[in-house]
């Protein structure tokens, strides 16, 4: 089995947007994803967001989609992972650890504070992947939102 893991430019959008597609119908939900195919590369091509497709023996197998923010107690950039997605027929081959060890070489390249994301509460196999891979829930900030209807 071999394995490549390429970053993301025009020519690999259409296979991202369908593996964000697969994302956003495993978490069931469809019902409010509006992205385009087109607003997705537009967002990858100026830099605005970061994507990697990791091919097994050829065939897109699992995605990453990330951008930076910053924190204000050191000034420094905090890698927002958004999506890690693995297609079911290719999980359990080490796949998620190896776009983590990818995320960690790029945080550690551009001097990132921390890598962050959120998992879904009922995502329980992706929450004990969290956890082996040596990562933890944050204790000190609750997260919240205020939806574009309310604004």
């Amino acid at each position: 089995m071999s394995i490549e893991i390429k970053k993301c430019g025009a020519a690999e959008c259409p296979e991202l947007f369908q593996m964000t597609k697969e994302l956003i119908d495993y978490h069931d939900m469809s019902d409010i994803f509006t992205l385009t195919e087109q607003r997705l590369t537009e967002l990858v091509l100026s830099g605005a967001v970061h994507s990697y497709i990791a091919y097994v023996d050829g065939k897109p197998a699992a995605h990453i989609n990330f951008f930076y923010k910053y924190t204000t107690f050191t000034g420094r950039k905090i890698l927002y992972l958004e999506d890690l997605y693995t297609r079911s027929e290719f999980r359990g081959h080490g796949l998620g650890t190896k776009m983590f060890d990818l995320l960690k070489n790029i945080a550690k390249e551009n001097y990132c504070e921390s890598i962050e994301w959120k998992c879904a509460k009922f995502n329980e196999s992706g929450k004990r992947f969290y956890e082996r891979i040596g990562a933890r829930t944050e204790q000190v900030w609750d997260t919240y939102t205020i939806e574009r209807k309310d604004f």
